[in-house]
């Protein structure tokens, strides 16, 4: 009990001495507001005490004063990312990419940056990092800041599927058979395997594993994702009766939208004008980035949501003279 007594008051002791050292601060900056020495100190103590917006706005205000300091650039990049706000991880994220062409030599920023990149839900931003950037780099900070079972799901496989994307399918490949030793239930790294079969033509393999896969699923969530994923692989291949196929087994009404666009531009591929136009009829309920995203080979990549629907009426019968 004296212990935790004691903790505490030491506790309450730093935190009287760090509002005692703010209050000093502010008051100088009424004497010399343009002080980028105390608008960091500010900004270090605001930083240690939690109070992450005055961190950022103290960190603004010495990089307003010296815009080339990339000490402070770098705190205030940690700052954003502290806080549980989605819109400042955003910021962090895009000044993490201005930062690390700035100050090469900063391996923990890097690795920093690579983990964001790799962690985002939306596979292109990670393909469109891996396009601007040496994959074999990166992997190799994972190797060495990460045991690589312990690499989250998300990050194994987004920078598997980037690899794919990229048709770098001997990175893929390894790092498959390194993850699936780790993880043998996981049923989207034999989906990757089938990816991965189909863009070298082993159709067999492919079907193989994506059998696998679908054995490894848990519930009806974990099958629809299955049949989701397995219909886009086929649809990245351009094979849309298979594509059709999967897709069309989606259950549930949540990953049934998601799916929609595919379904229609594979009906637009295969022929099926009646119900090609049957799933138009839904698009008014979808985000325009998803159709975009479905269609993306046959529509201008300037077309607005306005031009789209209309846009995409008339291409059936373009399409299918």
């Amino acid at each position: 009990m004296q212990e935790i007594v004691f903790k505490h008051r030491i506790f309450y002791y730093v935190r009287y001495c760090m509002n005692t050292r703010i209050s000093i601060l502010e008051k100088q900056l009424i004497e010399a507001p343009e002080s980028a020495v105390i608008w960091e100190e500010l900004g270090d103590l605001y930083s240690q005490a939690g109070d992450w917006e005055k961190a950022i706005e103290a960190y603004d205000f010495v990089l307003a004063i010296k815009p080339d300091n990339l000490e402070v650039s770098r705190k205030r990049i940690l700052v954003l990312l502290a806080g549980d706000n989605e819109h400042n991880i955003r910021v962090a994220i895009s000044e993490l990419e201005e930062y690390c062409q700035r100050n090469p030599t900063d391996k923990e920023m890097h690795t920093l940056r690579v983990l964001f990149l790799l962690n985002d839900t939306e596979f292109s931003f990670a393909d469109e990092f891996l396009q601007e950037n040496n994959p074999d780099y990166y992997l190799g900070e994972l190797e060495h800041n990460f045991q690589m079972k312990d690499v989250p799901q998300m990050i194994y496989l987004n920078l598997i599927n980037s690899y794919i994307s990229l048709k770098q399918f001997q990175h893929a490949i390894y790092l498959l058979d390194i993850f699936s030793q780790w993880h043998p239930d996981d049923y989207l790294l034999y989906i990757a395997y089938g990816s991965v079969y189909l863009h070298t033509s082993q159709t067999d393999e492919a079907k193989n594993m994506f059998d696998k896969a679908y054995y490894y699923t848990n519930d009806i969530n974990d099958r629809d994702v299955c049949f989701l994923q397995i219909g886009l692989s086929y649809f990245h291949v351009e094979n849309y009766k298979m594509a059709y196929f999967y897709l069309n087994k989606v259950e549930t009404e949540g990953n049934k939208k998601e799916i929609i666009p595919y379904l229609a531009c594979c009906c637009l591929e295969n022929g099926e004008e009646k119900e090609y136009f049957y799933y138009m009829e839904h698009f008014t309920e979808i985000p325009f980035f998803c159709i975009k995203n479905a269609f993306k080979n046959h529509i201008p990549k300037n077309i607005t949501p306005q031009e789209l629907i209309s846009f995409l009426k008339d291409l059936y019968h373009r399409y299918n003279i």
